[in-house]
């Protein structure tokens, strides 16, 4: 491995059962699945063999229930920061799609609209905020540990948006490729910029075998 790289291993978290039923879940919990656990242990046994320098996780009870059986895995001692967690959706959380749209229709058009990503959610944060908020903390992560690598397990949303700044793509763009549940994704710092190794990789879920 190049000593003057470092590389971010990053790992969405377990499936949860507002997952498996399409709901908002923003900065609130529900439990991680059955199928949840077996996506940990996938993951978690996908990089047994592989030296992590640092582990860290949202705050969030789906994603530290992750990364402990990542830690368990690896040994890697688990650090949690609540600067990963999710975007806050407000009045969305716990809501699907439909019942957002039948509830607040107003609300979800300017969501949805072309300028949704300034749109501050009432009780919750815009994209753009989360932007912010996503690209400070890699960049904190990633400073001064040149050579290392570093595993975070996150959450979607706040993934997307980092992709968005890692890719020199606006804000306002949309991504057009999938982050699954315990999907891993490999990013790389040079000190001078940022390069995307492996994009939302799930061989070890065995999903398309």
């Amino acid at each position: 491995m190049d000593s003057n790289v470092t590389h971010l291993l990053l790992v969405r978290h377990s499936e949860t059962q507002w997952n498996r039923e399409g709901r908002y879940q923003g900065q609130q919990d529900s439990p991680v699945t059955p199928e949840g656990l077996a996506q940990a242990e996938a993951v978690a046994g996908r990089l047994r063999n592989v030296h992590i320098d640092a582990l860290y996780a949202s705050d969030l009870d789906r994603c530290i229930a992750t990364a402990r059986v990542i830690e368990r895995a690896t040994g890697t001692p688990l650090q949690v920061d609540e600067r990963l967690r999710e975007r806050n959706h407000g009045l969305f959380e716990g809501l699907t799609k439909a019942e957002v749209k039948q509830r607040y229709p107003d609300e979800y058009s300017e969501y949805r609209g072309p300028q949704g990503s300034d749109y501050v959610l009432p009780g919750g944060e815009s994209r753009r905020q989360v932007y912010t908020r996503a690209v400070a903390v890699m960049e904190d992560l990633v400073a001064g540990r040149r050579g290392e690598r570093i595993a975070v397990v996150g959450h979607a949303g706040f993934f997307y948006v980092f992709f968005n700044y890692v890719m020199s793509v606006p804000i306002d763009v949309r991504n057009v490729f999938v982050i699954r549940n315990c999907s891993l994704s490999v990013v790389s710092f040079d000190d001078k910029r940022w390069r995307v190794e492996m994009l939302g990789d799930v061989c070890h879920l065995g999903i398309f075998a």
